[in-house]
């Protein structure tokens, strides 16, 4: 067996973050991740895995400190959801239950709280993840290695009390390391991860409706302006105090930011689209109050607030 470089495994987690995060909900918490295997589950050497690796390797062992209904009662597991890799911790407040599963998105691999970890008393929350071995197959020396490669530099992410929506699957192409370790089986290759696809939550073409509304309509004024000198609805906080046809800066001004806004709405990410229906309720509700002070129609301008105020909080919801 082999692991991955830990430089492969962060990168692919930001696709695992934004499937999972559009597909279920769940729970995170940051916690410090190490690695342990059969040759240091063991008190011998002070559990080095190096110092018992060099001893022989054998006085290792795969019992764990709780048996969990389902569980064979030693490590194991495959990482995926119905064959979760074990995990060791202890102490009080950790964010997984005795038995609780979590997924951990930089490794792509499941894992369940199924024994224990005395180092793992003095910094909670901590979880020592097994990374293989047994007494058929110590993995000595590599798998010393393995372990260190795979322990990441600081706290890390992991992903708790995910919602039984039927599973996800990631994957990716990976290029590995040829150190022994329960995480992939192939120096390079595909790695799935869980057995249910369940795509990521696309938006409808309904829900974004009201910002395509409301682009079109900022970009006919826009037209409008640049054509017949005439103001956007969603400028008239201007009118007052500029002809549409006296050359001011602000007058010149105007339908380019109009554009801008139109563009924002139709092309840009959610923070840009955010601002632009944001900007867009401000200025029509000056031009709201510009129209009612002097007393003109001013029917328009509601429906125009309504429908950007729709177009924000349908932004605000995604």
């Amino acid at each position: 067996m082999h692991c991955r470089s830990l430089l492969a495994s962060t990168a692919s987690a930001l696709f695992c973050f934004l499937s999972i995060a559009a597909a279920q909900s769940f729970n995170t918490a940051n916690v410090r991740l190490t690695f342990y295997s059969f040759v240091d589950n063991t008190d011998n050497l002070d559990g080095d895995c190096t110092a018992n690796c060099n001893a022989g390797g054998t006085a290792g062992n795969l019992q764990l400190a709780m048996q969990c209904p389902g569980r064979s009662g030693l490590a194991g597991g495959i990482g995926t959801q119905d064959s979760p890799i074990t995990a060791a911790s202890a102490g009080d407040g950790l964010p997984v239950a005795e038995c609780g599963s979590f997924y951990v998105p930089y490794l792509q691999k499941w894992f369940t709280y199924e024994d224990s970890c005395t180092d793992c008393q003095a910094d909670p929350p901590h979880f020592d993840l097994f990374a293989g071995g047994s007494p058929d197959n110590n993995f000595c020396p590599n798998i010393c290695a393995c372990e260190d490669q795979l322990t990441p530099g600081g706290d890390t992410c992991i992903y708790t009390d995910i919602s039984d929506g039927g599973g996800l699957t990631v994957s990716g192409t990976f290029v590995l390391q040829e150190q022994p370790s329960i995480f992939n089986i192939t120096t390079s290759g595909q790695a799935s991860i869980m057995k249910k696809p369940l795509e990521a939550k696309m938006p409808s073409p309904t829900e974004n409706l009201p910002i395509y509304l409301l682009s079109s309509i900022v970009f006919l004024g826009a037209f409008s302006r640049f054509t017949h000198g005439v103001y956007t609805p969603q400028w008239y906080a201007f009118q007052e105090y500029h002809s549409p046809d006296d050359g001011s800066t602000v007058a010149t001004i105007t339908p380019i930011i109009d554009t801008l806004v139109g563009l924002s709405l139709l092309f840009g990410s959610r923070p840009l689209r955010l601002l632009g229906a944001a900007t867009s309720v401000v200025f029509i509700s000056l031009g709201l109050t510009m129209q009612i002070q002097a007393g003109k129609s001013y029917g328009p301008d509601i429906a125009l607030i309504a429908l950007a105020t729709i177009a924000l909080f349908s932004q605000l919801r995604r």
